[in-house]
């Protein structure tokens, strides 16, 4: 080897499986990405700062119940930040 190619045995590469996200928009969204074989959801919250500002979205109160049934069925949960945030908002970005 010329020290700037790494082998990697194809045993490695097939062993990891991709993992599929999916899109959560209320309770429904949830049930239907775990009834489908989803590994992890995303989702905004009511609060803003997402791309999805005018759909419905999580309130933050839903934080706990909605991370606890995600991971008592072995998924991850990813809340959306996916909008400019400016200097002026970053405190209420932060709660």
């Amino acid at each position: 080897m010329n020290g700037f190619i790494q082998h990697i045995p194809m045993t490695d590469i097939s062993a990891r499986r991709p993992e599929l996200l999916a899109p959560a928009g209320d309770w429904d969204c949830v049930r239907a990405a775990i009834e489908n074989g989803a590994d992890a959801i995303y989702f905004g919250l009511d609060t803003g700062f997402n791309a999805r500002a005018r759909a419905k979205n999580f309130e933050v109160a839903d934080l706990p119940r909605l991370m606890a049934e995600l991971h008592r069925r072995g998924l991850k949960g990813y809340v959306t930040l996916n909008t400019l945030v400016f200097t002026s908002e970053l405190a209420e970005a932060e709660t």
